[in-house]
């Protein structure tokens, strides 16, 4: 019974052991800004499918150059003729002239088997096609590259709005606590008939207003959790967590760098100008070589194995196909390729003009985002002083009830008015190195 015993306190404590060691591992595991965004692009199913989209167009480039190796086929056919093809020939040939001689080709049983191949020797057609698909597949990788660049500046965004929701609710519950505490001596001045009860019940609606918004910022932060969770490709069911540290603060100025897209934008003219160039090849012959083995079998029954009923045949040779006259090959398709290659021209031009004009906007409006939270921070701390001093006229029983109820209502717009404003600061930025080919 002893034994029982230990042995069932023995497996206890080893799956305590597993149980609560299991623990610190899930909750242990923070995600930094940089395992973010490798998580993502390992996971984000936008990106996982321009992933794939390019291995096709990889394997695209694989099939056009593999047309251009010789094909070799098998083929063979065995057929019955109940009734013999007859062929009528002049009499002519048997020494009776001006008659017509019914004659009988083959016999009841017919059949061949053997091998053809062929090999396109020169097919202008076939090597166009290759250029085409080795420039759609450069092509998709830009465009692959473009949506990696505009993941990584949103989980850059997701994660700063995350922090900084954190860090506002932070601020916004020690807020709320402190207001308790005034309000709980607000309770007893009106005890000591100091204020009157409409003075407290202002303070309660104050204090619930802090409150509301306590609860507000616990939603906004669970939103911006699962904002970042959505780009990273994290299961929106699991809790994630991150450090929180320091946002990092990119630089305000534009970096050297191409426009994020600006390569796919090129890539896809030199596509739409080979496709017209390759129109010409239209007009080129295609040479091609061909060959074939085969064994034809004529019987009067069906007798395969019969090596007399066999005879072979065998040819070797070249074959010339010149185009002479296509009008939708030949005249439309060239006018029609011209103009897209042409229209793509104009969209790269527009996508420089697009770019450049939102650069400087975003300039622009980095400088404004700095500016406006150096005001916001300056507001804070003048609201946190006014809510001290405040605290210090409560203690001393002079209570202006009007100031004091402005001075918290500015603290909660001063908290709000402070999140808005370095949030609004980090996404600019944000966007500043994403257009100046940062990421």
């Amino acid at each position: 019974m002893n034994n029982k015993n230990l042995t069932f306190q023995f497996k206890l404590l080893v799956f305590l052991l597993i149980f609560w060691g299991s623990i610190p591992l899930a909750q242990g595991q923070r995600f930094s800004l940089a395992a973010c965004v490798e998580y993502a692009r390992e996971n984000n199913q936008s990106l996982l499918l321009k992933h794939l989209e390019e291995e096709l167009s990889h394997l695209g480039e694989r099939e056009s150059k593999a047309f251009m190796v010789p094909e070799l086929y098998a083929s063979g056919n065995m057929e019955h003729y109940w009734r013999i093809p007859v062929l009528a020939v002049p009499g002519e040939i048997v020494g009776q002239p001006g008659e017509v001689l019914p004659v009988r080709f083959g016999t009841p049983w017919m059949g061949e088997a053997g091998f053809q191949a062929s090999w396109n020797i020169l097919d202008p057609g076939a090597m166009n096609r290759v250029k085409l698909a080795k420039l759609t597949s450069s092509a998709k990788a830009h465009e692959r590259e473009v949506v990696e660049s505009s993941l990584v500046k949103h989980v850059h965004i997701a994660y700063r709005a995350l922090i900084l929701q954190e860090e506002s609710l932070e601020n916004l519950a020690n807020a709320e606590a402190y207001y308790s505490e005034i309000h709980r001596s607000l309770g007893q001045l009106l005890e000591k008939g100091r204020i009157d009860q409409i003075t407290l019940n202002q303070s309660e609606v104050i204090l619930g207003k802090y409150r509301e918004k306590l609860a507000n910022r616990k939603w906004d932060k669970e939103m911006a959790e699962n904002d970042l969770k959505f780009w990273m490709g994290f299961p929106l069911d699991q809790p994630l967590y991150i450090e929180s540290s320091e946002i990092e603060t990119l630089p305000e100025m534009a970096a050297e760098g191409d426009f994020p897209g600006f390569a796919h934008q090129q890539a896809m003219t030199l596509l739409r100008k080979e496709e017209y160039q390759g129109t010409r090849n239209s007009w080129l012959p295609v040479l091609r070589l061909r060959a074939a083995y085969n064994q034809m079998y004529f019987g009067e029954s069906l007798r395969i194995g019969a090596g007399e009923n066999w005879l072979p045949v065998g040819f070797m040779g070249l074959q010339v196909q010149f185009p002479l006259f296509s009008m939708g090959k030949h005249f439309h398709e060239p006018t029609r390729k011209k103009m897209e290659w042409k229209r793509q021209e104009l969209a790269k031009e527009e996508f420089l003009a697009k770019e450049n004009h939102g650069l400087q906007e975003v300039k622009a409006r980095v400088e404004q985002a700095r500016t406006s939270l150096a005001t916001a921070e300056r507001e804070l701390a003048l609201a946190e002083e006014n809510v001290r001093l405040s605290r210090l006229q409560l203690e001393k029983e002079r209570l202006d009830v009007a100031s004091f109820r402005q001075v918290q209502i500015d603290m909660m717009e001063a908290l709000e008015h402070y999140l808005q404003r370095k949030l609004d600061y980090h996404i600019q930025t944000v966007e500043m190195a994403y257009l100046s080919g940062q990421f």
